[in-house]
């Protein structure tokens, strides 16, 4: 299946099926662990698996039929971007960007928690290219978030909460997204695990980048530093003996 070299097999229970039509869903295809991977130990086939994710994904916006199946590869293929500077990646990234604001209304009510994904997918975009369209969809769509916020309880639709803070410098969603950080549960199965915690990555993480650091403590004068001369009789020690 040569369609298939770069992403994952159906998703399924054990991901193959029998009596029903291959297919590749776009929803479960991800390049950010290859990429930190890479990045932490130098491991240049990481970087290549995850180049050549990316490049898979290039032609195939077409094919998303739901919100995550337009969110993932977007951050997928950002973040390949990000790590290569190829602009292919990010052009491919703006078509699934494209095929968002033309499918979907900005609106936590246009789909299930799987907007969340489609939101933090268009965030990644914007923050790549500063598109004022998906600016503007971002912002609506916090706002109606915030507008009813206990009618969306699911974490996942509060992905682009901090990275909106920081970009407008809008406190509510600042106080949102901190307030749904602290409410995370940190289960101990894996999947469970990993959703939790890259939810909470993502909703801190640009806070704390546009967070200004802690002055440093002001360093002692040149005086105060230098040491006492050896010609320099200790305290209470008579000069000469």
């Amino acid at each position: 299946h040569p369609q298939w070299v770069g992403l994952n097999h159906p998703h399924t229970a054990l991901h193959f099926t029998f009596g029903k039509p291959a297919y590749v869903d776009l929803g479960h295809t991800w390049t950010e662990g290859l990429l930190t991977y890479y990045r932490l130990t130098g491991e240049t086939r990481a970087l290549e698996a995850a180049r050549g994710i990316a490049d898979a994904l290039r032609p195939l916006a077409a094919r998303a039929n739901n919100p995550r199946q337009l969110g993932w590869p977007m951050i997928a293929l950002v973040a390949v971007y990000d790590a290569t500077g190829e602009r292919r990646h990010l052009e491919a990234a703006r078509a699934y960007a494209d095929a968002a604001l033309g499918a979907y209304k900005p609106s936590p009510a246009g789909g299930d928690w799987k907007m969340g994904i489609l939101a933090d997918g268009l965030a990644a975009v914007h923050a790549a290219t500063g598109d004022e369209r998906i600016r503007r969809w971002l912002v609506a769509y916090a706002d109606a978030l915030l507008a009813s916020p206990g009618r969306w309880s699911d974490p996942r639709y509060s992905l682009p909460l901090g990275y909106l803070a920081a970009v407008t410098g809008d406190r509510r969603y600042e106080r949102a997204a901190l307030t749904v950080a602290s409410r995370l549960k940190i289960p101990a199965l894996g999947k469970q695990l990993a959703v939790a915690g890259r939810t909470g990555f993502r909703l801190l993480a640009p806070l704390a980048a546009a967070t200004p650091a802690p002055a440093a403590p002001p360093r002692p004068s040149a005086a105060a530093r230098r040491r006492p001369s050896p010609s320099r009789a200790a305290p209470g020690r008579p000069r000469g003996g």
